[in-house]
């Protein structure tokens, strides 16, 4: 006979509460970074996996993804993800893991966050370069309830009042 795990009530409105933050965390990033911001810039996610090419390059609005599953999206060596002034470079969330493989490729924002990422699990942020400049920005910034966080990057600027490099 196997053993039966019952989710307590003050875990099952953590993980509501965690889901619901997550997902208000994105969309105050999302409003705040432009007003049209291309979810699914490189197409929609299969089995949790999305990988962004020349064929989807430019991202004039970013690229942004939100699942409910783990997350893993890879932008491939070479690319420049340099979106529009005021708009975030790459936004992910999910309930799950989040990963973002781009070690060959550059992150640039103007008057946004260049790396934005949340999740319930492991967040682990790949990049060559992630640059922010304007008051507030922030280079990679990742939020996770009970993961751990890795992050690792050729370089990681910002200039502005107030801007920030790396939270995690």
């Amino acid at each position: 006979m196997g053993v039966r795990r019952h989710m307590s009530v003050s875990e099952f409105s953590r993980r509501r509460a965690f889901a619901a933050s997550v997902s208000l965390a994105a969309l105050a990033m999302a409003s705040a970074a432009a007003p049209a911001l291309a979810q699914e810039a490189c197409g929609p996610v299969a089995e949790g996996v999305v990988t962004c090419d020349e064929a989807d390059a430019p991202f004039p609005q970013g690229i942004a993804y939100s699942t409910s599953e783990d997350l893993t999206v890879v932008v491939e060596d070479g690319l420049t993800v340099a979106p529009d002034a005021g708009v975030a470079g790459v936004i992910l969330s999910s309930e799950g893991s989040v990963t973002l493989q781009a070690g060959g490729a550059d992150v640039v924002a103007n008057g946004a966050s260049a790396i934005f990422a949340a999740g319930s699990d492991d967040m682990t942020i790949v990049v060559d370069d992630a640059a922010a400049t304007g008051d507030y920005g922030r280079g990679i910034d990742t939020f996770t309830f009970w993961g751990d966080t890795e992050i690792v990057a050729d370089s990681v600027s910002t200039s502005g009042r107030d801007a920030l490099g790396i939270t995690a």
